[in-house]
């Protein structure tokens, strides 16, 4: 036998309950006149609507074998050894003549693969400073590090200059 839904029950609570919270005399407080519960209606049911442009995050694993290079005491990496990790698949970068292995973080990088793989084997400091800053670098250091390049390479998009106005001077 299909059971029945209670109907809804209107309770109204008399303002006069409410009054000690309220002061009549004050124009800047709001006046309840009453208050009403309802039972037994349903909620409405939210659906989350998929974000289509968020892409699915995976977790940066390093290619087995990589062993990060201590922080400390960094092995010197010469400007040639640089420039031979310029492919996909064996990436290395260079920024603040620090070296960092970063083929397998290619996956995660939030602006794609694609701006990754232009500096591969070369440098980019001010790039790397422009969008993301030191402390990104301090969260990534330690897990991509290879060690400090040697002579660093020259960088081949010379930075924009900077256009400021004359109260700065």
């Amino acid at each position: 036998m299909p059971t029945s839904r209670p109907a809804p029950v209107a309770t109204s609570v008399p303002s006069a309950l409410h009054s000690s919270m309220y002061d009549e005399k004050s124009d800047s407080k709001a006046v309840v006149e009453r208050v009403e519960r309802v039972e037994g209606l349903p909620l409405p049911v939210m659906k989350r609507r998929p974000n289509r442009l968020r892409k699915e995050r995976t977790r940066y694993t390093p290619k087995p074998g990589f062993k990060p290079a201590n922080l400390h005491m960094p092995p010197l990496v010469q400007t040639e050894e640089l420039e031979q990790h310029r492919f996909p698949d064996d990436a290395w970068i260079c920024i603040n003549d620090l070296v960092f292995d970063v083929t397998a973080f290619m996956a995660v990088h939030p602006g794609g693969r694609a701006i990754v793989e232009s500096f591969a084997g070369k440098q980019c400091d001010w790039q790397f400073e422009r969008f993301h800053g030191k402390p990104q670098l301090t969260v990534w250091a330690e897990r991509l590090f290879v060690g400090r390049v040697e002579s660093p390479p020259l960088n081949l998009f010379p930075e924009p200059g900077r256009w400021i106005t004359t109260g700065d001077i």
